[in-house]
């Protein structure tokens, strides 16, 4: 039986992301040396709920936003789900004005110019 993710420390954290996949790219033989940022990017971005809500008990609110707002929140593929996590998770009222949605036509014609 797992234990509950939100009771275990952050190097328990990390081996329970790593056998669900979620750090598939990486060496996990340190855990105790993984950046907090890839931590906290990897688990904004492929955790659950439950896995969110623990990092909100690994870490403080404004260094997991911050770790978003940097890694994030430019990523036109995940929109709809950086405006879950703007709303949800971060109390922003009106995510879509932090949120930068381009087309492609937009994005093409800045880097032709």
């Amino acid at each position: 039986m797992e234990k509950n993710i939100v009771d275990i420390n952050k190097t328990e954290f990390i081996r329970q992301m790593d056998e669900r996949g979620i750090f598939w790219s990486y060496d996990l033989k340190n855990p105790e040396k993984f950046p907090d940022s890839i931590l906290i990017e990897h688990v904004l971005r492929w955790g659950d709920v439950p896995d969110i809500l623990a990092l909100f008990k690994l870490f403080d609110k404004d260094k997991i936003k911050k770790t978003w707002e940097k890694t994030m929140i430019n990523d036109n593929r995940i929109y709809p789900h950086n405006y879950y996590l703007a709303r949800v998770f971060f109390g922003v009222e009106e995510p879509e004005t932090i949120l930068r949605k381009e087309n492609r036509y937009e994005r093409i014609k800045k880097l032709t110019s």
